[in-house]
């Protein structure tokens, strides 16, 4: 049972109720996480137009997907792998893509790579909260395959 109310999208206040509306157009749903944000108008926003500056970064779909699932595993977090997962096969990803994702792992060496680099930060947040893995590890990911520097940043913030 969530420790804050989440917001029935139908009794939204006036400020919420469009958001909510493109979430439920875009999404087909609003997501807890959404509802409970409609608490504060302003977070819900916040939230919303970063998610959407976001999703027109430089990596695919799919891969920002592939990450989110990666992550997700390794936080150990199953509300994330749920809602991932669900907008993983809404971008196309197939349930193997998806299975392996979640193992941090792909038949692709480049999108491995990129999952490699995810689970290295939130292996060094886990460890001892200081990010180490963007130095170790972002010049083997740019120069042995082909991400970019844009597409590093990008892996980075998910």
């Amino acid at each position: 049972m969530p420790r804050i109310p989440a917001i029935d999208p139908a009794n939204a206040s006036d400020e919420v109720r469009p958001l909510s509306e493109a979430v439920e157009k875009k999404l087909r749903r609003v997501p807890n996480i959404m509802r409970t944000m409609g608490n504060n108008p302003a977070v819900l926003e916040g939230y919303l137009e970063l998610s959407g500056a976001l999703s027109c970064g430089s990596l695919s779909p799919q891969l920002r997907e592939s990450i989110t699932l990666a992550v997700g595993q390794a936080n150990g977090c199953d509300y994330c792998l749920a809602a991932h997962g669900a907008i993983g096969r809404m971008v196309g990803l197939s349930d193997q893509a998806i299975a392996d994702s979640r193992r941090g792992s792909s038949p692709d060496s480049k999108t491995e790579a990129a999952l490699r680099f995810a689970l290295e930060l939130v292996e060094d947040m886990h460890k001892d909260g200081i990010i180490h893995g963007e130095v170790r590890f972002a010049p083997h990911l740019h120069q042995r395959n082909g991400h970019s520097i844009d597409e590093i940043i990008d892996a980075a913030h998910r």
